[in-house]
């Protein structure tokens, strides 16, 4: 199972609360990032990424 599969995987089951999906994909794989997006992941990070900074500037932590 690939990235995207899992993200509809997950998406596809309802449990009744939701779980934050994040690609880490390689920068140069554009084709396999937006496949995860559209199927449900909620963020990406590309690798190799800027560590904890690249976290840490989406969001609270």
């Amino acid at each position: 199972m690939n990235g995207p599969d899992l993200c509809r995987n997950i998406r596809g089951n309802d449990s009744g609360q939701y779980t934050c999906l994040i690609i880490l994909a390689r920068q140069n794989d554009v084709a396999n990032l937006v496949e995860g997006m559209e199927a449900g992941a909620d963020d990406f990070i590309a690798k190799p990424s800027a560590g904890r900074n690249s976290l840490s500037a989406r969001g609270p932590g």
